[in-house]
């Protein structure tokens, strides 16, 4: 049984994670022909640095930076952007890049000099002849296998550097799922992020070649995962009508709040989607939690396969959930007992009950997270000790705990 399940809220919680958006890129060496911004040849516009200086300094609240849209790296401020989010004190600066110039000269460690912290490389298949195909640029899987590797290298004497990396699923590669997810996996990322395509832009353009059906996709990773995770792997940009019931709850991704500043006051907004809505979607239990489907998507596939998710299906969810961290949380010797565990929106609370303490001992479990304050971390979880002051035996029973989960994991 393995400890690294992110089910660790009930799959209804579905929580957002919030994320301030700064628009870096403006050109590509790649040309992905599933491109939500657009495909290499369209030039975008990066946001200018004053305005960059006065959106971190209005948004610290929000913890985590990325540094997003086109190619960040080559952007010749981003360096100058990182430093400026260091300092005003964001936990998490991170920048979503394909790390193809992550291995030449000094850029990367003058990245993580600067205050990056994570990192997040598109990799999209497991040889040359596939990854290059989906970016349409011969050399690109090369570089950008090298610039994992680079990362792999750095994080060794950076503890709080975290890598990323991220599969878009189109028609190129969905048969090849059983393939690229152990070849990825292999550079022992902290998460692995296995993304549905997002059916907008170059990708809406390209629908002929990089649309798959959520039902395919579900059936593919059904087929080559475990039943139960044993890797840091999420699932996401498919509704989650699509995969409850079917894949387990440990995959199920969490739902990124994108945080834009689009105006001159410069304060970060929430941006919805502006997906659609099928005709049975207001009965499902996860209407609130949903950001609908890309119209393209319905365009091409309809509504049929889409059906509400009921409670009963949810509560199902949240006892497996319940059972797997029963099993990851139990004392080895019968030193403590756990006496309740409630799933809430992002953790859970569980209570332990020992003879050698005076009360019971809560402790909140969540999905790890460097932006959240832990008493402790393990590979993949957030412990927390719930309540203002804990007594030594307390502090002992809690560590305890965390070598359990440590060995489990």
């Amino acid at each position: 049984m393995s400890g690294k399940i992110a089910a660790v809220a009930r799959p209804d919680g579905f929580a957002r994670t919030k994320t301030l958006h700064v628009r870096t890129g403006y050109v590509c060496q790649n040309d992905c022909l599933f491109c939500c911004d657009g495909g290499g040849g369209v030039h975008g516009t990066a946001q200018e640095s004053p305005f960059v200086r006065q959106m971190l300094e209005k948004n610290v609240g929000l913890g985590c930076v990325e540094f997003t849209a086109h190619e960040p790296t080559l952007n010749p401020n981003l360096p100058q952007w990182a430093t400026w989010a260091r300092e005003l004190g964001y936990p998490i600066v991170s920048v979503v890049t394909n790390g193809r110039l992550l291995r030449r000269g000094d850029l990367l460690q003058r990245l993580l000099d600067a205050g990056i912290n994570r990192i997040q490389i598109s990799l999209h298949g497991h040889y040359a002849g596939l990854h290059d195909q989906m970016t349409q640029r011969l050399g690109s899987f090369d570089d950008t296998v090298a610039g994992i590797r680079a990362v792999v290298a750095a994080r060794l004497d950076r503890p709080g550097l975290t890598l990323h990396v991220h599969t878009t699923v189109t028609q190129h590669n969905v048969h090849e799922l059983s393939n690229i997810i152990p070849y990825v996996l292999a550079s022992k990322p902290d998460t692995y992020g296995l993304n549905c395509v997002f059916l907008t832009a170059s990708a809406e353009h390209n629908i002929g070649e990089t649309a798959v059906s959520y039902a395919e996709i579900v059936a593919e990773l059904l087929r080559c995962l475990p039943s139960t995770r044993r890797d840091p792997i999420f699932v996401s940009e498919i509704p989650i009508c699509q995969v409850v019931g079917k894949l387990a709850p440990d995959y199920f991704g969490l739902r990124e709040g994108f945080h834009l500043s689009q105006d001159a006051d410069a304060t970060a907004q929430a941006v919805g989607r502006g997906f659609d809505f099928g005709p049975r979607c207001g009965e499902c239990a996860l209407r609130n939690a949903c950001d609908g489907v890309p119209p393209a998507y319905v365009a091409r596939f309809g509504w049929d396969a889409f059906q509400p998710v009921t409670q009963e299906s949810l509560a199902r969810a949240t006892d497996d959930t319940r059972r797997d961290l029963r099993h990851l949380l139990a004392a080895p010797a019968g030193e403590w007992t756990i006496v309740g565990l409630e799933p809430r929106d992002g953790y859970t609370t569980v209570r332990l009950q020992s003879a050698k303490l005076i009360r019971d001992l809560s402790v909140q479990v969540r999905p790890r997270d460097d932006a959240f304050p832990a008493f402790a971390r393990t590979e993949t979880l957030n412990i927390t000790l719930a309540g203002p002051y804990q007594s030594k035996d307390e502090i002992l029973l809690a560590r305890k705990l965390l070598d359990v989960v440590r060995s489990r994991e």
